[in-house]
């Protein structure tokens, strides 16, 4: 396995599983296969409704706590409703729970005493003071390891820095060759901020034939043959050697050993500007340039 440190000199795997939309019943075996293949950070979120399922096998698992990294996501949704709790916006339905008794209540359900990130699930400006003020307290409580936010740009972090005065530790945003998204990468690593990849394989487009697409296309395959790697394998590695983490989900033994077997090669300077040329800039809904 590979390793970045993040801004807070936290380290943390670049390479992960990611979790969404994988069936319940399926966790125990894929997280099984996931942790003998050698991943140690699963991806999660309150809104995927698999945090239980996860927390409950990796505690079981036999692997110590110290080797795992975990990430979770509050869903904006949540502080939705939350927020209009406090008087924000009075019409609305009423959840009677505070942010930091919801994260308590992730916590329970992941059967940890801590996460090592925990992130705000998308860049909604009205969310930024609320939420980075709660969780800001419990990052000096010692129950999140490392702060991360979802699908920021240049004016968000800047809206939030403003607002809290500190800059998250990682920004998990659609990188693919489709969404190179150069600007807010290059942003980012301005301010020491660890940039994670979803939808790496072009999937935000909501339709199943987005991926195959990607994975069909003919520089990738070309690029596939000459290395002796999967389409995918090839895509995984053009992001981390940008410094980049990521976090490929899989469901099947085959996927999950193809996703982390990317760290045995490397892709010349010309095939990586090669695979440059394929940007699309069709950015997933919530992302704004």
């Amino acid at each position: 396995m590979i390793y970045g440190t993040l801004a807070n000199g936290v380290r943390m795997p670049l390479v992960g599983l990611g979790t969404y939309k994988i069936p319940i019943d399926k966790i125990p075996d894929v997280l099984e296969s996931a942790l003998a293949f050698g991943y140690r950070k699963i991806d999660t979120a309150r809104y995927y409704g698999n945090e239980d399922a996860i927390g409950r096998y990796l505690a079981l698992s036999g692997v110590p706590r110290e080797e795992l990294f975990i990430s979770t996501k509050m869903d904006v949704e949540f502080l939705y409703y939350t927020l209009s709790f406090m008087g924000h916006r009075k019409k609305l339905p009423i959840r009677k729970e505070s942010l930091r008794n919801a994260f308590f209540r992730q916590l329970e359900r992941l059967h940890t005493n801590y996460v090592d990130m925990y992130m705000l699930h998308a860049a909604i400006p009205k969310y930024y003071k609320y939420w980075g003020n709660e969780v800001g307290k419990l990052y000096k409580e010692g129950y999140i390891k490392s702060i991360g936010v979802c699908s920021f740009s240049k004016h968000d972090f800047e809206l939030f820095e403003a607002e809290l005065g500190f800059v998250p530790m990682m920004n998990q945003i659609e990188i693919s060759p489709y969404n190179t998204n150069k600007e807010i990468i290059s942003f980012c690593k301005e301010k020491k901020v660890q940039v994670e990849a979803f939808a790496t394989f072009g999937t935000t487009k909501k339709k199943p034939e987005a991926a195959k697409d990607l994975l069909e296309n003919e520089i990738i395959l070309d690029l596939s043959r000459k290395y002796n790697k999967s389409s995918s394998q090839v895509i995984l590695r053009w992001v981390l050697e940008q410094g980049i983490s990521v976090i490929p989900k899989a469901s099947s033994k085959e996927h999950l050993r193809e996703n982390i077997d990317v760290l045995d090669f490397e892709l010349s300077h010309e095939d990586m500007l090669q695979i440059d040329t394929l940007d699309k800039s069709i950015f997933h809904r919530y992302f704004r340039r």
